[in-house]
């Protein structure tokens, strides 16, 4: 299980990485990613970030396997 520090920190830096990603390659908004973590199997919405709140694309889910091989 890991501790919920440690989950809104890749949180973050996942959701850090992608929306630089979507603003480079595209003139979309800013979107919502879902994060799914295999540790305990939830999905975190992400949108209580401000920036993101009134957007409702759903462009990802990332499971925290992906993220190690990145």
């Amino acid at each position: 299980m890991i501790s919920s520090l440690h989950r809104n920190s890749i949180v973050r830096r996942l959701v850090t990485k992608h929306i630089k990603k979507v603003n480079r390659n595209t003139n979309l908004k800013l979107p919502i990613v879902l994060v799914k973590l295999d540790s305990d199997q939830t999905i975190y919405d992400i949108s209580f970030y401000e920036h993101l709140k009134q957007h409702s694309n759903i462009i990802a889910v990332y499971t925290l396997v992906d993220y190690q091989q990145q």
